[in-house]
């Protein structure tokens, strides 16, 4: 391996031991966790974290929760609506627009969700338009 030929390749007599045991690197972890790190790790996860706040789940009775969280960053897209999930098929992903979840514009057939397993394409599309909301 790599380690062992330039171990091999320097002198035993050239190779300086340290006498004491030097702690500088995980004392610095220790005192982040301790500072308030956990802050740091919770902004993390709530980037790929999904929020259903406000969605009537009643009205979207196709769909679910999605089963994983993202594993990227989301898109810029899922700040105006919601990342659900086909119950009959988890792993096909749909946006379902905000503004038009919350004025029944779905109830009422009238466009608002939109597959994005592979492209959220359309979904940008549908909140680029000039309307209401």
């Amino acid at each position: 391996t790599f380690e062992s030929q330039l171990r091999e390749s320097q002198p035993e007599a050239a190779i300086v031991v340290p006498t004491e045991g030097s702690s500088a690197a995980t004392g610095a972890i220790t005192e982040d966790d301790e500072d308030g790190n956990e802050d740091s790790d919770k902004l993390l996860d709530e980037r790929f974290a999904d929020n259903f706040d406000g969605i009537d789940w009643s009205r979207l009775p196709l769909y679910c929760k999605p089963v994983a969280t993202q594993k990227q960053r989301k898109s810029w897209i899922y700040r105006h609506g919601y990342r659900v999930a086909l119950i009959k098929d988890p792993d096909r992903l749909f946006f379902v627009c905000r503004y038009c979840h919350q004025h029944k514009w779905i109830d009422a057939g009238q466009g608002g969700i939109y597959e994005t397993t592979l492209s959220t394409t359309t979904s940008a599309r549908h909140l680029e338009q000039v309307r209401r909301g």
